[in-house]
C-alpha cells in the first residue's frame, strides 16, 4: 500500500523527469534558432550589399548617361560653330573629337 508520501515522491521524479526532457528540447530549439539567425542575418547582409550594388549600378549607368548627352550636346554646338563660322577642321580631329 502506497503512502500519499510515496505517491508524491513518484509524481516528483516523474515530473522531474519531464522537465529535463522539455529543457533539453528547448536547448536544443534555441540552438537550432541560433543557426537560423546567423543564416538570416547573413541573408540580410547579402541583401543589403546587392540592393546596394544594383543602386551603385544605377547612379552610374545615370551619370554615364548624363555624360553622353552632354557630350552630344557639345559635338553638336562643334559642329555648328564649324559649319556656321565655315571653320573647316582636319577630319582626323573631327573624328578623333566625335570620338570622345
Amino acid at each position: 500500500m502506497y503512502t500519499y508520501h510515496d505517491i508524491l515522491s513518484k509524481e516528483n521524479v516523474s515530473l522531474s523527469a519531464r522537465l529535463e526532457k522539455s529543457l533539453k528540447t528547448a536547448d536544443s530549439l534555441a540552438a537550432q534558432l541560433q543557426v537560423i539567425n546567423n543564416h538570416k542575418e547573413k541573408i540580410e547582409l547579402m541583401l543589403k550589399a546587392e540592393l546596394a550594388a544594383k543602386v551603385e549600378t544605377k547612379d552610374v549607368k545615370q551619370k554615364f548617361f548624363e555624360l553622353q548627352s552632354t557630350i552630344s550636346k557639345l559635338q553638336q554646338e562643334l559642329l555648328h560653330c564649324s559649319t556656321k563660322n565655315s571653320i573647316h577642321f582636319q577630319p582626323q580631329v573631327v573624328l578623333l573629337f566625335l570620338c570622345f
